[in-house]
């Protein structure tokens, strides 16, 4: 997969998210596995349960499962919760919501994440 970072400048190319592509990685393995670090994170104090259905999900559920279950190195999963705070302000109702504005150092955080998970996920 390509470098996102020649992407952010380029608003007319679709971008993949951290989220879709662990969305996808998780839909490839036995919901057995899934439910097992669902059960187990919890009770770690990490994340509350999660919705049953992926599609419901938020970053924070993907990465901690992801983590959990090895499909993402430990520096990956710290990249991603620091970018979480940053994402948020890209979100225009969010960004107004929360009075935070959105610049080109808030997209970059978000896009580092994503070029963390991009080499785990290969």
């Amino acid at each position: 997969m390509k470098s996102m970072s020649s992407c952010v400048l380029s608003p007319n190319t679709p971008k993949p998210t951290s989220e879709a592509l662990l969305h996808w990685r998780l839909q490839q393995l036995p919901p057995t596995e899934i439910q097992a670090a669902i059960a187990a994170l919890p009770s770690s104090g990490k994340i509350n349960k999660p919705p049953s259905d992926l599609d419901n999900w938020s970053l924070h559920h993907f990465i901690e499962v992801a983590g959990h279950l090895a499909l993402v190195e430990a520096d990956t999963v710290k990249a991603a919760q620091l970018a979480q705070n940053f994402r948020n302000p890209i979100h225009p109702g969010r960004a107004a919501s929360l009075g935070q504005v959105c610049d080109r150092g808030t997209a970059c955080s978000a896009i580092g994440a994503l070029e963390h998970v991009i080499p785990n996920l290969s």
